[in-house]
């Protein structure tokens, strides 16, 4: 994680994606970049649905 941080860092104040394979992937880099106070949301299709 903090090779991410220090990427999101580097690149400043500019939107970006992070592509997880995994829901848990997911709730732990969403816990990592709030510690860091770096805004975010999180989208997830869930299985079975369309994702809406």
């Amino acid at each position: 994680m903090d090779t991410l941080i220090d990427l999101i860092s580097h690149l400043g104040n500019q939107n970006g994606i992070i592509f997880c394979n995994f829901k848990d992937s997911i709730q732990r880099v969403s816990d990592c970049l709030e510690k860091h106070g770096i805004s975010h949301g999180i989208f997830f299709r869930r299985n079975g649905t369309n994702g809406s």
